[in-house]
């Protein structure tokens, strides 16, 4: 059995925002990665889980987080990824069963202060990938409206070059490199190297 990611998460102060405009949004950007139903779902209003390739699992997170985030200071997102065997593949994700199911489920169950936790069945790389995404939560969950609609036009053209990006968004080159910068972008895309090659020792 090959392994999967499988990210369990709900929206903090979903009450906040409208859920018609987060959910659309929410619904977008998960629909980049598999189909609703089978691949992801969105229950109880603002809980919703996502079945992934562990590779993608992290800049996923990222895209979700910002994706959010772009709507509001307001509201955020808490994650919990999991990565294991999958035991039973239904046509519902809720139906599934597996280990990266019920590692997603006891992380999420877990999280507090820090909103985004990783689990797999080797501890050290667990301990790794979390003080890394313990030190980008420093970054992002600082992330204003903006900062965070920068990091996903950013993350959907990573060959443009600013003066590409400048001309897209209509903002001076300057204010498109300081954005990156202050978001963190190049480091969290280097965090992300790290995250798939210890992921590869699984």
């Amino acid at each position: 059995m090959k392994l999967i990611a499988v990210i369990t998460g709900d929206i903090v102060n979903s009450t906040k925002q409208k859920t018609v405009q987060w959910q659309s949004h929410l619904k977008k950007v998960l629909q980049e990665y598999g189909k609703e139903t089978i691949d992801w779902e969105i229950n109880r209003g603002d809980y919703f889980q996502i079945r992934i390739p562990p590779q993608k699992a992290l800049i996923a997170s990222l895209q979700i987080k910002a994706t959010i985030k772009q709507l509001s200071k307001s509201i955020d997102v808490r994650m919990s990824i999991g990565v294991g065997k999958e035991r039973y593949r239904k046509k519902k994700i809720s139906l599934c069963t597996g280990e990266a199911y019920t590692l997603s489920g006891r992380g999420f169950d877990t999280l507090k202060k820090q909103n985004i936790v990783f689990y797999s069945s080797d501890t050290e790389i667990n301990d790794i990938i979390n003080a890394m995404l313990s030190l980008s939560l420093l970054t992002t969950n600082k992330w204003t409206p903006t900062q965070a609609k920068t990091f996903l036009i950013r993350l959907k053209h990573p060959n443009k070059s600013i003066t590409q990006l400048s001309v897209q968004m209509k903002k001076s080159t300057s204010t498109i490199s300081e954005a990156l910068q202050k978001l963190g972008y190049n480091e969290l895309m280097m965090m992300n190297s790290v995250y798939q090659k210890l992921i590869s020792k699984l």
